[in-house]
């Protein structure tokens, strides 16, 4: 995690259970703070941490990791510039600022670039200590969804891991597929857990996204590689999956039920009843909707004040 220790620090256990992946981390922290309410992090540093469900705002636009202060540690990704197919930017540049606002992530460049297609910036470059303004030219692109995006051609130093955080593996197809495997497991196992939570009471509403909360993960996802979000679709098809298969009229699951009350017991449900008990759970799922998408709405308008206080 991020911190101001000299030596890195580790996530060791969560609840005394041993973790030893940021997946592993992150799944056992979520539930055990949905169950339990309160969660105890141990750390390589010999200290602990006691996190509560208290402690986090989920119309917040801060993610859950950032609100208990146990972010991932990254390298930092600096703006540098490697190589350039133009001409007045030169390897090892170094991007400070783009159109006046200052950036220190190769990532905020890139998101000013995408937003300002067939426009001209000026970037602001330090270079053998001096600082330079070159107003640069934005290119365009068709992205997948049919907008324009901004691109320019040239590429970054990509930020090194530390040798010690780096563990090399001989990859198979059993071993892959093993691994897939119990990724699957812990997923599904994470999302009942949560979704029980929800439905419990143990955690509000406001923990679950709509439609609109999805739309960003899948756009953050595009912005990292394809196999983050080759991941991201995994989760949302595991959750829908999940969804699916609640005992509940209308939904595969209470399908299920059905046709077990009228094997095991014999006791036919008439269609009649079936069509009611579905029309009300549609309401509910319709009034649940329109509750997360404006949750979604909410926390999507303070990420963008948040960003805009950032700017200013």
């Amino acid at each position: 995690i991020e911190s101001n220790d000299i030596l890195p620090v580790y996530i060791q256990s969560i609840n005394a259970k041993v973790v030893d992946s940021w997946n592993q981390a992150y799944t056992k922290l979520i539930t055990h703070l949905f169950w339990n309410q309160k969660v105890t992090v141990e750390l390589s540093n010999k200290t602990e941490r006691s996190v509560s469900i208290k402690d986090v705002n989920f119309m917040s636009p801060d993610s859950i990791l950032d609100q208990l202060n146990l972010k991932p540690w990254q390298p930092v990704d600096r703006p540098v510039i490697q190589s350039s197919e133009i001409e007045s930017l030169k390897p090892n540049d170094l991007i400070t600022e783009v159109d006046y606002i200052p950036v220190t992530q190769w990532r905020e460049v890139i998101q000013i670039i995408k937003q300002h297609p067939n426009q001209t910036l000026d970037f602001k470059v330090a270079r053998q200590l001096k600082q330079i303004i070159i107003p640069i030219k934005i290119g365009s692109t068709q992205s997948i969804f049919g907008s324009t995006d901004g691109t320019l051609p040239i590429k970054h130093i990509l930020p090194k891991w530390p040798k010690a955080e780096i563990i090399k593996s001989r990859a198979n197809i059993f071993n892959s597929s093993l691994l897939a495997s119990q990724r699957f497991i812990d997923q599904l196992n994470f999302q009942v857990n949560v979704l029980a939570a929800i439905l419990f009471g143990y955690a509000p509403i406001s923990a679950l996204s709509g439609p609109v909360g999805i739309s960003g993960m899948i756009l953050e996802s595009l912005n990292t590689n394809f196999l983050v979000w080759l991941y991201t679709f995994a989760i949302i098809n595991i959750s829908i999956g999940i969804i699916n298969l609640l005992p509940l009229p209308g939904l595969d699951g209470g399908q299920i039920i059905i046709a077990l009350i009228n094997r095991i017991i014999g006791y036919r449900i008439t269609l009649r009843w079936i069509r009611l008990l579905e029309r009300i759970i549609l309401i509910f799922f319709f009034i649940l909707l329109v509750k997360v998408t404006l949750n979604d709405i909410e926390r999507t308008l303070l990420y963008y004040q948040k960003q805009d206080t950032i700017i200013q």
